[in-house]
């Protein structure tokens, strides 16, 4: 008797360890999930402005190479 009790509650533990894992790791995925879509939506923003300053070194060269020197200034100037 005491053997299937002490099983029932070694089955019962483990299942509980396993609802804890899986919580977890649910709850880690839901953190990621979160990340990855902010990364994405940088990685969006990155490229619009990539293709808008392609446009403006197209349409207005002068312009560009203006805001453009100082940018390559602070770029060499940091580390």
């Amino acid at each position: 008797m005491e053997m299937r009790l002490a099983a029932v509650r070694r089955g019962h533990n483990m299942v509980k360890r396993d609802r804890d894992s899986v919580g977890l790791i649910t709850q880690k995925a839901r953190e990621f999930r979160g990340y990855a879509a902010s990364y994405r939506g940088q990685a969006a923003d990155t490229r619009t402005e990539t293709a808008l300053r392609a446009t403006i070194a197209k349409q207005f060269p002068q312009l560009h190479n203006r805001e453009e020197s100082p940018r390559l200034l602070l770029e060499i100037r940091l580390p």
